[in-house]
């Protein structure tokens, strides 16, 4: 009897172990599906699968093992290399902190919505799927944007007028000056990134969306190299031959304004105001929603 519950805790934990394993990937850049990108993918499955599986397991082996020892033999299963990492390297594994602790909450209401009294299941179930939910979107996005820009918004607050100027791909120098009156979003991209790249089916969508709106103009801002022999038109170049139609501008890697807005990451979105001023550095998911939000008002 023994050896059978020593056998029954560990293919629980094993499970639980493959399952994390499985859905590891999808934290890639490379799977998006609508809005959803890698991060956001990878937590929902999850923590959904993390819920469905710690029920389901509690159904069929409670009467066998204790409640508790189960769930510790799945947290088990799940934690075995992510814990030690995140303890050898918390920093290096940051980014990915919050993605962990969702799927553990997946297992915890899982656990709970299970021993609860059965007239609050659903309640507790329902309660837990929306917190699971917006953990894995928003929560995720705003993770991201703290790591990368230092804000979970994205928002800059008292920021100056920038006298930021850059070119068409004709090699017209244009300035902020231009658009005042407007908004403007600048996705900030350089020829070697490929998460660049990924990003540009979700900015043509938006600059389409946006196309006939005299509020609000949006640009592929590229950073040309001009030591390895890129010009104004480089930017325009590569987004026509890779099928996108974003309008485009471009501006010396190295311009000294640039440097004191300070892009920490490529992909960057920018934000100005109808005066000009920088009132949002962020990632794209964030950045598409503040638009919005500004068209709207």
């Amino acid at each position: 009897m023994i050896k059978k519950k020593k056998y029954l805790y560990f293919l629980i934990g094993l499970f639980s172990l493959i399952i994390m394993v499985v859905i590891s990937p999808l934290r890639g850049d490379y799977f998006r599906i609508g809005f959803l990108n890698g991060s956001n993918i990878c937590s929902l499955a999850g923590f959904s699968l993390y819920f469905c599986y710690t029920f389901y397991i509690l159904y069929k082996y409670s009467g066998q093992l204790p409640k508790t020892h189960i769930l510790l033999a799945i947290f088990i299963g799940g934690s075995f290399f992510q814990l030690p990492m995140r303890i050898i390297s918390f920093y290096g594994t940051y980014l990915t902190f919050l993605d962990y602790l969702i799927h553990q909450l997946g297992i915890l209401i899982g656990f709970l919505t299970y021993v609860s009294n059965k007239k609050y299941r659903f309640i507790i179930g329902t309660v837990g799927f929306i917190c699971g939910i917006w953990l894995s979107v928003d929560g995720n996005n705003m993770w991201d944007n703290k790591w990368n820009f230092k804000t979970y918004t994205g928002k800059v607050e008292n920021s100056e007028q920038y006298k930021l100027t850059f070119q068409n791909p004709q090699g017209d120098t244009l300035s902020l000056a231009n658009y005042k009156g407007g908004y403007v979003l600048l996705d900030c991209w350089y020829t070697y990134c490929g998460s660049c790249y990924r990003e540009f089916p979700g900015v043509e969508t938006l600059s389409k969306k946006y196309k006939d709106n005299p509020s609000v103009k949006i640009y592929a801002l590229h950073f040309r190299m001009e030591n390895e022999g890129e010009n104004t038109y480089t930017g325009a170049k590569i987004l026509s031959e890779s099928g996108f139609e974003i309008p485009s501008l471009s501006i010396d890697i190295e311009d000294p304004v640039m440097q004191k807005i300070e892009i920490p990451c490529f992909p960057t979105f920018l934000i100005f105001d109808r005066e000009g001023k920088l009132i949002f550095k962020g990632n794209t998911e964030l950045a598409q929603r503040l638009i919005s939000k500004l068209v709207k008002e």
